[in-house]
């Protein structure tokens, strides 16, 4: 029975079953050819040739084996003990054949792989001899290039380092790039949902733009009007501002009528004391004739011309001398009375003269002019007075007179001593 069951392995060993362990499940292995090293297909075909001799050896004892259970078998009614004994033997026996049986199919299918990929080595073998060949001619070719490959060689290592710096440089530029590409999609999102809200608000801006647009008319026809008014309001403010100034003038004239009459009312006692205490009786002294009282002076304005120094002798001949000018109601006296009296021309000399010092302007009784207290004209183009002129009279203008075609209080001007002026005269009551 034995020996039945061990033919029939012998001529097929892979389609032996077995009850108990199963059939055999050959090990796959995947050789990939073009990847395996010469060195591991030696070491396969060492391996392969041990199996196969452990594979021998182990056929010749389960043959033995079978040999011995077959003649003891006859004698297993005899020998029962030895039996049992030998049939353990047998187990265990069964049980290396069925381990030898797979290595023995895995061996089997790997020897095939080895003897394709030897092929396929052989045919790799007989490429490369032809290219060996080929390569041999373009050895020469190139060990001639070599040389100048080496030079290049020199050249490109030399640029590898300068790569390898912008290399680090491209990957720093590609981490930032990285980051700002994060940015922008963040601001890509902020800028549709902002674009969204700006649709909603331009809808809503159109319809504010249409109410404007018929407010901005409306302001337009409302501006046009009041462009009109204002307009009807500058001439109305030019008017007012000329009746303004009219009215500021004849305050001034009334304001100084005013002071005028209260100085006559406390010169009332100097001009007309009182000479009866019981009857409040006056005696009023009295001018010259062609004399004008003002002030407790008296003063005389001539219509004819003479120089200044010819003037000034006629003044002192009769008592007097030049007008000096002490106040500003003096000044307004003298001037208004100039233009009230017939007159031969519009300047009329006074008591002024820088003739000792240039520039330096005196009275007629020695003192300066102060500073407080001058009415020199101001031009609104050219030199003001005293400006000492010298294109009609080399020697300078170097006496003071007053103009009654100019304002009151800025009347004053300096003119050539020879010139012949109407003049003013002054002297106490």
């Amino acid at each position: 029975m034995v020996q039945r069951r061990l033919v029939p392995w012998i001529q097929n060993p892979e389609s032996m079953t077995y009850g108990s362990t199963g059939p055999s499940r050959p090990v796959q292995h995947k050789v990939t050819l073009a990847s395996a090293p010469v060195v591991s297909t030696d070491r396969s075909k060492v391996f392969y040739r041990l199996a196969l001799v452990l594979t021998v050896v182990l056929c010749c004892l389960l043959l033995n084996a079978s040999i011995v259970l077959g003649v003891l078998y006859g004698r297993e009614t005899k020998e029962n003990d030895k039996l049992d004994s030998l049939l353990s033997d047998y187990q265990n026996v069964t049980r290396l054949y069925q381990g030898a049986t797979e290595a023995n199919v895995q061996l089997q299918r790997e020897n095939t792989n080895l003897t394709q990929h030897n092929a396929g080595l052989e045919r790799e073998n007989q490429d490369l001899s032809n290219a060996n060949a080929i390569l041999k001619g373009e050895a020469e070719n190139i060990s001639k290039n070599n040389t100048q490959l080496l030079i290049q060689n020199q050249e490109l290592m030399g640029n590898n380092s300068w790569l390898q710096e912008e290399n680090d440089n491209l990957t720093q530029r590609n981490i930032w790039l990285e980051w700002e590409k994060h940015n922008l999609s963040d601001t890509n999102s902020l800028l549709r949902r902002w674009c969204g809200r700006v649709e909603e608000n331009s809808t809503w801006l159109q319809k504010e733009n249409w109410g404007l647009l018929d407010q901005n008319t409306w302001l337009q026809d409302h501006n046009q009007n009041l462009t009109h008014q204002n307009v009807w309001l500058k001439t109305e403010k030019q008017a007012l501002m000329r009746y303004n100034a009219r009215l500021r003038l004849e305050k001034a004239n009334l304001l100084d009528q005013k002071q005028m009459i209260y100085l006559n009312y406390l010169a009332l006692d100097w001009y007309c004391p009182v000479v009866k205490q019981e009857t409040q009786e006056r005696l009023c002294k009295k001018c010259d004739d062609n004399w004008i009282a003002f002030q407790f002076k008296c003063y005389f304005f001539s219509e004819h011309t003479k120089t200044w120094n010819a003037s000034r002798a006629q003044c002192q001949s009769e008592g007097a001398d030049l007008l000096i000018v002490n106040s500003v109601e003096e000044q307004r006296f003298a001037f208004r009375t100039s233009q009230s009296v017939n007159q031969r021309g519009n300047r009329v000399w006074i008591g002024l003269t820088d003739v000792q010092t240039e520039g330096e302007w005196r009275w007629v009784n020695g003192n300066l002019v102060t500073k407080e207290l001058q009415f020199w004209h101001n031009r609104t183009f050219g030199a003001h007075e005293p400006d000492d002129w010298k294109q009609h009279n080399p020697l300078g203008e170097d006496c003071g007179h007053l103009d009654t075609s100019l304002h009151a209080l800025t009347s004053w001007m300096d003119g050539p001593c020879e010139s012949a002026y109407r003049w003013i005269c002054e002297k106490s009551i």
